[in-house]
């Protein structure tokens, strides 16, 4: 319990050619916390119909089963994809930026603590894919660095591009704030089509995991909030 996660990685060495759906700006979107500088949602920033276009483009790429876990990684059972693409990453940081509050930098990092807005969005986009039966079992994110900005990530961005709405059961992430004692103090975020995640990661990260998907089809894509 606890592994980190050790998956992040391209895992494509060499990117194809992909032809990233179109999203569109949005307005007054709520910002909610669920824990105070450590996990934010905000709802719709992917229309149903985008969120639509994106479960197409997914079941339409190359997606791979992640293998068995190795020492020290989380247990982990989804399909997945990963592709760099920094036009990608630049409008969804357009997107969903004008959504955010400033952040507050991370405790061991350098810096006065003083809030301030993110760079950009990680280049390294990820889409994941949950049947019946699959999840990701606990474990902390690391942070990364991106290879084509510089910059550093502090925080966890998930889109979810399928929820309750479509009928899947399961699949919430769960956030432990006892990690001794992992069935007290659960913050559940919920499933919802549309709906962005964002949680510290790092060294601050707290214990999750993506709960088994009971039913349905649960769609994710990832990436991460970046900062200079």
């Amino acid at each position: 319990m606890g592994k980190k996660d050790k998956n992040a990685k391209p895992v494509h060495n060499s990117d194809p050619v992909v032809q990233f759906p179109e999203i569109s700006a949005k307005s007054d979107l709520e910002c909610r916390v669920l824990l105070e500088n450590q996990i934010i949602l905000v709802d719709d920033i992917f229309s149903a119909a985008e969120c639509k276009s994106f479960v197409k483009f997914i079941d339409s790429l190359p997606l791979e089963l992640t293998p068995p876990k190795k020492r020290g990684e989380a247990e982990r059972h989804n399909h997945r994809f990963s592709i760099t693409s920094p036009d990608f990453a630049k409008n969804l940081h357009t997107t969903i930026a004008p959504h955010l509050p400033p952040f507050i930098p991370a405790k061991t990092g350098k810096g006065s603590g003083i809030p301030r807005k993110a760079h950009s969005l990680n280049s390294n986009i990820r889409v994941y894919k949950y049947t019946p039966d699959q999840y990701f079992g606990p474990h902390y994110d690391d942070d990364c660095r991106d290879s084509i900005t510089g910059a550093k990530s502090e925080w966890t961005l998930l889109i979810y591009l399928t929820g309750v709405q479509d009928g899947v059961e399961g699949g919430e992430t769960l956030f432990y704030q006892n990690e001794k004692d992992i069935t007290r103090d659960v913050i559940k975020a919920p499933l919802v089509r549309g709906t962005a995640l964002l949680h510290r990661h790092g060294r601050e990260c707290m214990l999750h995991e993506g709960s088994t998907v009971v039913r349905g089809v649960k769609y994710v894509l990832r990436s991460d909030v970046m900062f200079v």
